[in-house]
């Protein structure tokens, strides 16, 4: 299909934010090009697979209903309305579902099947807006220009940045992103930044870490004990067993698996903590080192800064944008 005609997607301050205003986003954000690769590998590897094999009905059901519940549309009436919403159809839909599979299925092969069974430039631009919209980028395009200019709204308010002139759509994208950088830079203060480190202290525990994660406890086990009582390391261990070992990982306390966090919170340097159980496998951690936040720290600081500014954000879009369309 072509591109639907223009509608809006969202209103702040009494202007429609359109279709076309989150797709002069996404190009100008440099996500545009991602979605056009994304469709041109899709159907060269539809154009290869076709001749070899293809996604058989089980897969493409299980991801038709990974994608309804990823998005909270439970019953095929909620999958109807979001597909109508978006002027999509079913066939279109699901040729999605199947141009991610083979993707997948293909992801080792993607630049040689692109090379071979490049599609041709009309058959991308056809199915370019149903990728736009179902793989999720244009939620990310809408949710990141409404917040920016919700940001606006409020950086305008205060007297921050002087007011804008809506008519031109440029312009109007122009203005959005410097109103954001302005609220940002009042918003972020280093009084915020420090209030944001303390907040998060626990989950901002860093641990310098390796592991290696089993797919049975037995194993994991056998490992510990490996480690524990014979004196190897944990990377012969991983050798022994012909698994991987991550190696001198950084990882934040809030970051990882629930399953282990309070187990690696209570570790101290130089212990083997496990087996753990982490998702479907048990994992074995050698803790290295462990680093209380402190706002000095580059990442730290940096993850302080991105949190104050996503609460901002998402606290003056709450308030002040009125979304159309169900993302």
């Amino acid at each position: 299909m072509t591109t639907p005609s223009d509608f809006a997607v969202f209103t702040l301050a009494g202007r429609d934010s359109t279709l076309n205003d989150l797709m002069r986003a996404a190009v100008r954000w440099d996500l545009w090009d991602d979605v056009v690769r994304d469709v041109r590998r899709g159907l060269a590897c539809a154009a290869s697979a076709d001749a070899v094999s293809a996604p058989n009905d089980r897969a493409m059901d299980s991801a038709a209903t990974v994608f309804r519940y990823e998005r909270n549309l439970i019953t095929a009436a909620d999958m109807d309305a979001w597909l109508e919403q978006w002027q999509i159809s079913v066939d279109e839909w699901m040729e999605y579902i199947r141009r991610s599979l083979l993707r997948a299925t293909f992801d080792s092969q993607l630049d040689e099947i692109d090379a071979r069974y490049a599609p041709s430039a009309d058959d991308v631009a056809s199915c370019v807006y149903v990728e736009f919209v179902c793989s999720g980028a244009l939620g990310r395009v809408a949710t990141q220009l409404a917040q920016r200019a919700a940001a606006t709204a409020r950086a305008t308010e205060e007297r921050w940045v002087d007011p804008i002139d809506p008519r031109s759509a440029e312009g109007w994208l122009d203005a959005q992103d410097a109103g954001y950088e302005v609220f940002a830079r009042h918003v972020a203060t280093d009084d915020a930044i420090r209030h944001q480190v303390e907040v998060r202290r626990l989950d901002w525990i860093r641990l310098a870490c390796s592991y290696v994660r089993f797919s049975s406890e037995p194993m994991a086990r056998e490992g510990a004990m490996c480690v524990r009582d014979d004196g190897l390391t944990l990377e012969e261990v991983a050798r022994s067993a012909s698994l991987d070992v991550f190696d001198r990982q950084d990882l934040y306390i809030g970051d990882a698996d629930p399953d282990v966090r309070d187990a690696l919170l209570a570790a101290t340097p130089g212990e083997l903590v496990g087996p753990l159980k982490w998702g479907d496998t048990y994992a074995l951690f050698l803790i290295h080192d462990k680093m209380l936040p402190s706002v000095d720290d580059p990442a730290v600081h940096h993850r302080a800064l991105d949190a104050v500014l996503r609460l901002a954000l998402e606290r003056e879009a709450v308030s002040r944008v009125t979304w159309h369309k169900t993302l």
